[in-house]
């Protein structure tokens, strides 16, 4: 068996609404590998986007066990968790979070930022993966000045940035989700 990157065991995530409790993810069971890709298929609002927020340790499980990389999500000091999502795990959200006042290299080098990595290389690797996804000579512009389809590349390149071992990107219209572990 490969290598897993992420792991779920009967996973199930319920939300207060007010008196009523509404169950976005119930007893899911989940791993996936190093190198493979996958695809969340459903309707809105059938918990898709639940389910990759508990696999991006970005909400606790109300039961359920979550690793990463053979780690107990649960035994991880906040700081640990905020350390692992920036460290390795690439988000490309619906709504991509692009910060305006930046330009796109910028954008893309913030996770690089925050994660201490030297100013020449964040650089570097900023304009190779600006260039992969189509966007040399863009570099200096804001987001406001770039197409929807320009600012979603951008956001991908932004989340491959730290090399991430999961990474994940949402479609609001084909109510689907791709992940590359």
């Amino acid at each position: 068996m490969s290598e897993f990157i992420s792991r779920l065991n009967s996973v199930s995530k319920v939300f207060d609404e007010g008196p009523d409790q509404v169950t976005a993810v119930s007893r899911a069971t989940l791993s996936i590998s190093a190198g493979t890709t996958v695809g969340i298929v459903g309707p809105s609002g059938s918990g898709k986007t639940t389910l990759l927020s508990l696999m991006g340790i970005l909400m606790p499980p109300t039961t359920g066990e979550i690793l990463f990389q053979e780690n107990k999500v649960k035994d991880m000091s906040a700081a640990e968790r905020r350390r692992l999502r920036l460290a390795r795990i690439g988000f490309v959200f619906q709504q991509l979070k692009l910060i305006p006042t930046l330009s796109v290299a910028e954008n893309v080098e913030l996770p690089m930022v925050l994660n201490s990595t030297p100013t020449d290389l964040r650089r570097s690797k900023a304009r190779e993966l600006v260039s992969s996804v189509g966007l040399a000579g863009k570099e200096n512009r804001r987001p406001s000045h770039l197409s929807v389809g320009e600012q979603q590349r951008v956001a991908v390149a932004r989340a491959l940035s730290m090399i991430p071992s999961l990474s994940w990107q949402t479609s609001r219209q084909a109510s689907s989700i791709r992940l590359q572990a």
